[in-house]
């Protein structure tokens, strides 16, 4: 009998699309309640009461789909609850990092913007207000922030707070074709062997029925930090981390090279994409597998509903689950999660004029209101969905926004005023059984990060991780042996002080 979770992918099935504030790929609640949950902070904000003593609010975002249309009703739907003009800015998400970044280099600073999850070059650079006192002094922000550490931890710099990360994925895992694995008679994988088998049965076999011997087992993206999956069965990781209060640097370790030889051989035999290095979009990763190119993907916890409307889309009838986590023989390690800290955080810039009226405005709406956390959630309703006999029936064309942000802001609790369809539960469910999962194997597969406030190390950080990717693929590809890796790293490991900076 199997244990993972499934869902068909039908033709008739909602498509997703995405709101102004979704993120691919961002940190999942273990606790946010889907519909029948059993609380909720909607209507304590204080915003609608009180007259606004700003007119207008410049927020700067990545912009995912491009849907103008939704923006503008989003946006009056905003200035209807609060009063206030929301003025929206929105990056491509292709290479967002480098453009938001390039965008505050050149002195255009907003009110708000949603950064990427490493801050501290924007702290470095003193671009953001620390936002404790405006916590402090808005008790309905400051509570559901108190019943969510993970929002805020990940960006605190020296005793003090920078950033709110809002979107919900923390887990990538393995998504698999499970109509695959029923057509070849074959299990969920439960261990190495039984992985490594199915990734050869899906290179074998014309499962897509196109006579072609182009299948691609497994497709992932080139970070190397979802690789962690692979990594932690090892017991290593993709980055600096922290074990016992110290800081292990990873890339000089027997069990790193284990690692780096397994991923290796999947790459010789064929088994995994021979595109990795290349993959540097996630909606790439989505296409392979939607088109039925790939058999799995390495994706956000949160990815159920953009796989199953996306196979619908293309016209595939076909059953997806994700495959659980599993446990080495000798139970020090695990394969199957790769654990983000966070991600996505909506900082206060220091151009901000009147910061606390800023904050209060936006957070007051967006985590406490019913109007704030639906439509950044869910949609809008008569565009993105219809509520029918009190369940979510998604416009076919648009569908409902759950793809990246899903569920409430944060990990917060909320009773949602409807029920949602089959897709959208199992999305939910998927979530909350990885999320318990990260739980019970956190010392396997939840990585603990280098303290922020080391700044010796968080200087460096940025370029290392850079620096690692590319010794990593060029072994990989078969650009250079082993040998010709290490020697690589310990010249840059040199160059750049790791060891001193690591050691504080």
């Amino acid at each position: 009998m199997r244990k993972a979770k499934r869902l068909k992918a039908l033709v008739a099935a909602t498509l997703t699309a995405a709101t102004l504030f979704t993120a691919c790929g961002s940190p999942a609640s273990s606790s946010a309640a889907a519909s029948g949950s059993t609380a909720s902070t909607a209507g304590s904000s204080s915003v609608a009461d009180a007259a606004p003593a700003i007119d207008e609010i410049v927020f700067m975002s990545k912009d995912f789909y491009n849907d103008a249309d939704y923006t503008e009703l989003f946006k009056d739907l905003f200035k209807e609850d609060t009063g206030v003009e929301l003025n929206t800015i929105a990056i491509p998400s292709n290479g967002w990092e480098d453009k938001v970044t390039a965008s505050f280099m050149s002195g255009e600073l907003p009110d708000l913007a949603r950064l990427p999850a490493d801050l501290y070059p924007f702290v470095k650079q003193e671009f953001l207000l620390p936002l404790d006192e405006y916590i402090e002094a808005n008790p309905a922000v400051k509570q559901v922030l108190a019943d969510n550490p993970g929002a805020t931890e990940a960006f605190q710099f020296f005793g003090e707070t920078y950033g709110i990360s809002v979107s919900n994925a923390k887990y990538m895992t393995i998504w698999v074709r499970q109509d695959w694995l029923d057509q070849l008679g074959m299990e969920m994988p439960t261990n190495l062997d039984e992985f490594v088998e199915m990734l050869r049965a899906f290179r074998d076999s014309d499962l897509d029925g196109n006579g072609k011997n182009d299948t691609i087992p497994l497709t992932m993206p080139a970070t190397l930090q979802p690789m962690d999956m692979f990594a932690a069965f090892f017991g290593t990781r993709n980055e600096v981390y922290m074990e016992d209060g110290k800081a292990v640097v990873p890339y000089r370790t027997e069990e790193y090279k284990e690692f780096m030889e397994f991923m290796k051989t999947l790459y010789d035999e064929g088994l995994i994409d021979k595109e990795i290095p290349t993959n540097t979009a996630y909606g790439t990763i989505r296409e392979k597998f939607n088109t039925g190119v790939a058999g799995a993907a390495v994706m956000w916890d949160d990815s159920s509903s953009s796989f199953i409307n996306g196979l619908a889309k293309s016209g595939i009838e076909g059953e997806i689950a994700y495959m659980p986590a599993f446990k080495n023989e000798d139970g020090d390690g695990a394969m199957g999660l790769s654990y983000f800290a966070a991600d996505s955080p909506i900082c206060l810039t220091t151009a901000c004029e009147n910061p606390q009226e800023v904050f209060d405005t936006f957070f007051d709406w967006y985590l406490t209101s019913e109007n704030g956390i639906i439509s950044t959630s869910v949609g809008l309703e008569g565009y993105s969905f219809e509520v029918v006999d009190g369940q979510v029936v998604a416009d076919p064309e648009k569908g409902i926004g759950f793809h990246g942000q899903s569920f409430p802001p944060v990990d917060m609790d909320y009773e949602y005023p409807f029920q949602f369809d089959e897709t959208y539960q199992f999305k939910y469910d998927c979530i909350s059984e990885m999320a318990n999962t990260g739980a019970e194997m956190s010392d396997l597969v939840n990585t603990k990060f280098v303290p922020s406030d080391n700044t010796d190390f968080a200087n460096i950080n940025g370029d290392l991780t850079a620096k690692m990717q590319e010794l990593f693929h060029g072994y990989l590809v078969g650009n250079t042996d082993y040998e010709g890796y290490l020697a690589a790293f310990e010249t840059y490991a040199a160059e750049i002080g790791l060891d001193e900076a690591v050691a504080g």
